[in-house]
């Protein structure tokens, strides 16, 4: 079938080695999972038959399923005759049923090995975001947004298992868990429940997510507890009816929902649209020769610096495929300075030069088109919330939804590192305006030119964020004054 050899491309090499790994096997408490050519999983399917018949393990038939790169699947029927002798002669029982079309389930999960994907169910998905939308209408149902404390707990779990193929999803749970921490929610004996009350209500909460999952799966009414049935009202009208039955409906303790969280489940489930499926086995080769790096630093304020000195959120680009080495800054409000923290600053900045290497790879695909973009931090609390997508306070939450927006817009792939603030001296030189030192040491460094963009990238109209929202409030304050003053006139 092939080896990997020192001639071969890496993902040409990375092919070969699966040559010689004939199967793989994974085992779990009471499952198992094996894969392979078709020929070494009759092997190891036989070897596990031999271990039940001589062991005496039982085992549901049903759970012995195949599924081939053909999109097809059987499950077994019984186990073979004889494990070292050959089959009889004659009709027999087959040992699986024929290949029909479709993809098992493991664990949960559908397994597609046609495509190599691995990615949920659609029922899963369409209960969990029902679940959502009805926990959002109790708590905009009531004054003080109150929702059922076990619903709550049910879906940041389901939440956690639904988005482990895309884990920077559940940066938008974060409301889900504050409500929860501060409730004291976490023990499974909360507010004096006993084990058994806590089981039943999280059962109602099941059902709960059930029916909504039924409506969110059609256009029709459907019933809640077998209580309601469709008698053919508009979709809408009869939805609205069973959302409101939910706030009524007796699931136990009630705690509050901050409203930040309204927004993050809408966005938790537009994310499960483009993001539950993740490959099987990905290919992780290295960056092309076509990467741009950015290097970023942002100057925060400081005791050696008075107020009177400039500081920037800066950064400059580079590629092994230019011929000039290119660079910007954009100057901090100090009101922005003083009102905000030093990682939100360094977020904000990355994700508006970010942005504008993706503004650019359309302006000038030849030059700023791209397979990978590398940006480079000194800043380990910035990296670290780029690597996990989650951040406790609004100011960062806000930044994180701002970079998963933007990744809607790029085809390539983003790599946040981290490196120690010695060896980012430039982008720091260029944080605080001390350009001339920057680009010599650049120069020195690279020894090909070193050019500032000729349209700025605030020029662009792309600028931080955080000096953004302050510009926007001035301007509004500055509208409110006018028109007072005009008022008085």
């Amino acid at each position: 079938m092939g080896v990997p050899t020192k001639h071969m491309d890496y993902i040409t090499a990375l092919k070969c080695a699966w040559n010689l790994t004939p199967c793989f096997i994974s085992g779990y408490f009471d499952d198992g999972m094996a894969g392979g050519p078709l020929a070494a999983i009759q092997t190891v399917d036989r070897a596990v038959a031999y271990i039940m018949h001589t062991v005496g393990v039982k085992g549901s038939m049903l759970k012995f399923e195949r599924a081939s790169v053909n999109g097809t699947k059987c499950t077994r029927l019984r186990l073979p005759r004889q494990l070292s002798e050959p089959e009889p002669d004659g009709p027999d029982t087959p040992e699986f049923t024929a290949p029909e079309p479709g993809h098992i389930d493991v664990l949960g999960k559908i397994l597609n090995t046609q495509a190599g994907l691995r990615y949920d169910k659609p029922q899963r998905l369409g209960q969990f975001k029902a679940l959502l939308q009805a926990i959002v209408h109790q708590a905009q149902s009531t004054p003080k947004r109150m929702v059922s404390e076990m619903a709550l707990l049910r879906a940041l779990g389901q939440a956690c298992y639904v988005t482990d193929t895309c884990t920077p999803l559940r940066a938008f749970c974060h409301a889900m868990i504050e409500a929860l921490k501060i409730a004291d929610s976490w023990s499974s004996k909360t507010a004096g429940q006993s084990l058994a009350s806590h089981s039943t209500k999280r059962k109602a909460a099941n059902s709960m997510g059930k029916a909504a999952h039924d409506i969110y799966m059609s256009n029709k009414a459907v019933s809640i507890f077998k209580e309601y049935e469709s008698q053919g009202d508009p979709f809408n009208d009869q939805q609205d009816k069973l959302l409101k039955d939910w706030s009524k409906i007796d699931l136990g303790r009630r705690i509050y929902l901050p409203i930040e969280a309204d927004a993050e489940l809408q966005r938790l489930a537009e994310g499960l649209d483009l993001w539950n499926k993740e490959r099987l086995m990905p290919l992780r080769s290295p960056p092309g020769k076509d990467a741009i790096w950015i290097m970023n630093d942002s100057a925060g304020l400081s005791g050696e610096l008075d107020m009177t000195q400039r500081r920037a959120g800066a950064c400059w680009y580079y590629s092994p495929a230019w011929a000039t080495i290119k660079w910007d800054q954009e100057l901090w409000r100090n009101e922005v300075l003083q009102q905000s923290h030093s990682s939100s600053q360094e977020l904000s900045n990355g994700n508006a030069n970010l942005k504008y290497a993706i503004f650019m790879a359309t302006q000038d695909p030849d030059t700023w088109r791209t397979s990978c973009y590398i940006e480079v931090y000194d800043s380990l609390a910035t990296v670290s919330v780029l690597t996990k997508m989650g951040a406790n306070t609004p100011e960062m939450r806000e930044l994180v939804a701002e970079r998963l927006e933007m990744s809607h817009s790029v085809d390539a792939r983003i790599l946040s590192l981290w490196q120690c603030r010695e060896k980012g001296q430039p982008a720091d030189d260029f944080s605080k305006f001390l350009n001339a030192k920057a680009k010599q040491d650049l120069l020195d460094r690279y020894n090909i030119p070193v050019e500032r963009r000729p349209e700025f990238r605030t020029r662009a109209g792309i600028t931080n964020s955080l000096n953004a929202e302050f510009e926007a409030a001035s301007s509004m304050l500055l509208l409110d004054r006018v028109e007072t003053s005009e008022a008085g006139e």
